[in-house]
């Protein structure tokens, strides 16, 4: 969303409420108090909001140089007078976590290269136990380079989604990043730092972020408390990122170098649909099935029984069946 001195502030936010939800998708420049106070609005009158920001500039194209070295630098949006309000903030770190996925390098030159993956502590693997419809049953979430989220006592309820597992760090930003790390010795003593959360979805009446202070532009119906809404805010933007192949874009989620599939696209899909208020598509997602199994001690002492019910009361119905058919065959045609 962007606005623009062309375009008045408080016709994009009109537009925007039209709808019921805004995604912001990994933004990489700096938002405007303008776009701040129009989306804070848009909260207000009771829009869903989905952000999924990426605190830090990182890219895996950034490590392929000759030493294999990158700078992982903090990126500024400009959101936390924003978020501080709404009772979140984004913290100012890089994650690394042993719980990770695997990133996946080239080996060989022409048509014999060869993808070899290794497990890459920057890419943190969240597994939700949480009982919240939206990760209810939910495959692992894959993260890449992402950072961490504090939440701020206030009258907005916080529920933690997805989080780092116990073995994390954090690193403080500017950091090094280098393939190097591959062929260290994991220092577990190192990973301490224990769960950061990486997504979390804060609902109920917000207060506005600009309450008592100067307003980026007039606004005749501006609020200052709004209604019930909720939002999600995701501390990377690629998790919401497709592989491309081809130009085709993949499935969300898959890994087309190691062949893994995780489960991003399910949660997005489950958060908007909580979102909107899509109980039974969230229901539908979340219903458990049970299978029923064998008692194979029962089973076994019951053997004899079972068998003699499958094979022989089979055989004396039809016997039966038969002798019936005939009997009533013959008195027919004695008659």
């Amino acid at each position: 969303m962007t606005t623009t001195d062309s375009v008045q502030p408080s016709h994009v936010l009109n537009s925007l409420k039209e709808f019921d939800l805004v995604i912001e998708a990994k933004p990489t420049k700096a938002f405007s108090e303008t776009k701040n106070y129009v989306l804070d609005q848009y909260v207000m009158n009771g829009g869903k909001l989905l952000l999924a920001a990426d605190p830090i500039i990182m890219e895996n194209d950034s490590l392929a140089n000759p030493d294999g070295k990158a700078y992982a630098l903090a990126r500024d949006l400009n959101i936390d007078i924003l978020l501080f309000k709404y009772g979140l903030r984004l913290k100012n770190g890089l994650v690394k976590d042993l719980r990770c996925g695997p990133l996946a390098l080239a080996t060989g030159q022409g048509r014999n290269t060869q993808y070899e993956a290794f497990d890459w502590p920057y890419y943190p693997i969240s597994k939700s136990l949480s009982n919240n419809p939206i990760t209810k049953n939910l495959e692992e979430v894959k993260f890449e380079y992402a950072g961490t989220i504090d939440t701020l006592k206030n009258n907005i309820k916080k529920t933690i989604l997805l989080t780092t597992s116990k073995d994390s760090q954090t690193k403080v930003l500017p950091a090094i990043i280098n393939l190097s790390e591959l062929d260290e010795d994991i220092d577990p003593l190192a990973y301490r730092t224990g769960e950061q959360p990486l997504a979390v979805l804060a609902e109920g009446s917000f207060t506005s972020a600009f309450k008592n202070l100067v307003k980026p532009f007039n606004l005749k119906d501006g609020k200052d408390d709004g209604v019930p809404s909720s939002i999600l805010l995701i501390a990377d933007g690629d998790v919401m990122k497709n592989q491309i192949d081809r130009g085709k874009p993949q499935e969300l989620g898959y890994d087309m170098r190691t062949g893994s599939l995780f489960g991003n696209k399910e949660f997005l899909m489950n958060a908007v649909n909580y979102m909107l208020d899509d109980a039974g598509l969230i229901k539908l997602r979340n219903k458990n099935i049970v299978i029923p199994f064998l008692n194979p001690k029962k089973a076994y002492d019951e053997k004899t029984k079972w068998q003699l019910i499958n094979l022989v009361i089979p055989l004396v119905l039809v016997a039966g069946f038969g002798l019936f058919f005939n009997y009533r065959r013959k008195k027919k045609y004695a008659s």
